[in-house]
Parts: C-alpha cells; sequence; structure tokens
C-alpha cells in the first residue's frame, strides 16, 4: 500500500523548504513525492533539486511551459504511481501523522478529507480550523447528500485530502 504525493510548485521558495522536511518527517515513510514545477523563476526548482539528492523517494518534473495550477496538479497526479494520492501545496506544513491519519481513516471510501489549522505568513498557526471557519451547521447523511455538498459547498482543501488512484 504506497501512497504518493502530487506536489506542484510554483515560485514557492518561501515554504518550500519547511512542507518538504515537513513531508519527510512523516511517521508513513512508504511513500513516493512528484514535484512538478511549473517554470519557477524563483530558487524553487533548485530547493527540490537539492531535495532529490538526498531523498530517493522524490522525483521532479520542470515543465517546459507555464500550466497553471490545476493542470500542473493533473500532471503531478498522472506521475504518481501509488494505490493512494495526497495532493500537496507548496506552503503547506504537515503535521507527523498527516498521511497515517488520512490512511488510517480512508476505509473502503474513494476518499478522506480532514480538518486543517490556518497559519499566518510566518507560517505560524492561528489557532484556527477550516471547520469553525465555515459556514455550514451540518454534515451531509447520504453519498448523494455528500457529493452535492462537496460540489457545492467544499470545506475541505486538497492539501487535507486523500483519495484512491
Amino acid at each position: 500500500m504506497k501512497v504518493s504525493i502530487a506536489l506542484a510548485t510554483y515560485n514557492g521558495e518561501k515554504y518550500l523548504r519547511e512542507q518538504l522536511n515537513s513531508i519527510l518527517s512523516q511517521s508513513i515513510q512508504d511513500f513516493e513525492l512528484i514535484a512538478c514545477d511549473d517554470c519557477s523563476t524563483d530558487s524553487t526548482l533548485q530547493i527540490l533539486n537539492e531535495y532529490v539528492e538526498k531523498d530517493i523517494r522524490i522525483k521532479v518534473f520542470a515543465n517546459e511551459k507555464n500550466l497553471g495550477f490545476k493542470k500542473n496538479f493533473e500532471k503531478a497526479i498522472l506521475l504518481c504511481s501509488g494505490d493512494y494520492i495526497a495532493l500537496s501545496d507548496q506552503d503547506d506544513i504537515w503535521t507527523e501523522k498527516h498521511l497515517q491519519v488520512l490512511l488510517e481513516n480512508i476505509g473502503k471510501n474513494d476518499l478522506v478529507g480532514a480538518n486543517a489549522f490556518l497559519c499566518d505568513e510566518k507560517a505560524k498557526s492561528t489557532g484556527i480550523d477550516l471547520l469553525s471557519c465555515s459556514r455550514i451547521d451540518f454534515l451531509p447523511k447520504t453519498k448523494d447528500e455528500w457529493f452535492f455538498f462537496l460540489l457545492h459547498s467544499n470545506i475541505f482543501q486538497g492539501s487535507a485530502c486523500l483519495f484512491r488512484k
């Protein structure tokens, strides 16, 4: 049961090292990290390549032309070979058990989403989580209600989700 992490980057040098370190510090270590850089003009690609030298689980792909964040994530996902895929933004910071909690909770579902804390520009927790700042006061009960809810009122960030390939 291997996990792939799809990381999309673009001019992310400010927070990238902290996110890469949080990924490499996961309690679950059986993963590959697929990073797609979307023509960064800062040191993002150099930072990624520096980490490639340190860890064979990291694979970096540099786009020849800027794809935009949606297509860049799509490319990263298509390059993943794991049974499960977790998405990562360049400015996330994962807790040590991020992947473990998601894997323990996916069960027979195709997707699991988790809560996330918001951080300030210095990557410090604001103490506010996504669920507490959402405007919902119920959770759907049926699959159809969940589908409609996630399609129109999604409170889960991609970086807090895990899905089956």
